[in-house]
C-alpha cells in the first residue's frame, strides 16, 4: 500500500454510505458514513462485486478518519479535486 492517498467523499446520497468489508453488498457491515464532510483515504485498491441493486461494480478501499477500512461502491463517492 502506497503512502499516498487521494481523498473522496461521500456523494449527496440519502441514508449512510456503508462501509463493507468486502467489494460486495452481501458482505459482513463493518461502519458507515453519515456526512459528506467526512474525508475517505483511498490508496488505490479496487474491487468488482454487486451492489444492492444486483449490478455488478466497481468498489474501493477506503479508510475514515476514524481508522475503518473497508469497501465502497465507486459511484456512491466522489474525488476531491486539487
Amino acid at each position: 500500500m502506497s503512502d499516498y492517498s487521494l481523498h473522496y467523499y461521500r456523494k449527496g446520497v440519502d441514508g449512510t454510505l456503508n462501509i463493507r468489508s468486502q467489494p460486495q453488498h452481501d458482505s459482513e457491515l463493518v461502519g458507515t458514513v453519515s456526512t459528506q464532510d467526512e474525508p475517505l483515504a483511498f490508496y488505490g485498491e479496487i474491487g468488482t462485486g454487486y451492489g444492492s441493486d444486483g449490478i455488478i461494480h466497481e468498489w474501493y478501499k477506503i479508510t475514515t478518519n476514524d481508522g475503518i477500512t473497508g469497501w465502497v461502491r465507486s459511484d456512491l463517492i466522489w474525488r476531491e479535486q486539487g
